[in-house]
């Protein structure tokens, strides 16, 4: 859905704020099915509704996942010793992993600027940063698999 937004091209605030608040209805709508991090609800329901306070919820989900990223590519580097070309899978593992972290660098950055940059409000911030928190949350599960 994202890329679909992407390849659109915002133009504007606006357009930028608009597509941010669809992805993060989609989320929303993940969300319920199941908890971003373990005691992120609890947290959220907690911050009384101030950004600040679930600004806070969402690094600590962002910081839960990734650790667990963080772990489970260990892992997988380990795992690679158990393929026929240890050496070749541990550079495809982190060649991948690099290109990852640079999609989602590049993801909030991109966000960031289309929603104000210097002048982009705190919820824009906080929806960006659960939306990381999201991003990090999948790249974590893919790498246990």
């Amino acid at each position: 859905m994202l890329k679909h937004w992407l390849r659109r091209g915002f133009k504007g605030t606006q357009a930028a704020a608009a597509g941010l608040a669809a992805l993060l209805t989609v989320s929303a709508a993940q969300a319920q099915e199941e908890e971003l991090a373990p005691g992120f609800d609890q947290c959220m329901e907690a911050s009384g509704g101030v950004t600040a306070n679930m600004s806070a919820c969402a690094d600590a989900a962002y910081q839960y996942w990734d650790q667990q990223l963080n772990q489970n590519y260990r892992q997988a580097m380990q795992n690679c010793q158990n393929t026929e070309d240890p050496v070749k899978c541990q550079a495809l593992l982190k060649k991948s992993e690099r290109a990852w972290v640079t999609y989602k660098e590049s993801l909030a950055d991109y966000l960031i600027l289309s929603c104000g940059g210097s002048a982009i409000g705190t919820l824009d911030l906080l929806n960006i940063s659960i939306m990381m928190a999201e991003e990090t949350k999948k790249q974590a599960r893919c790498l246990a698999q």
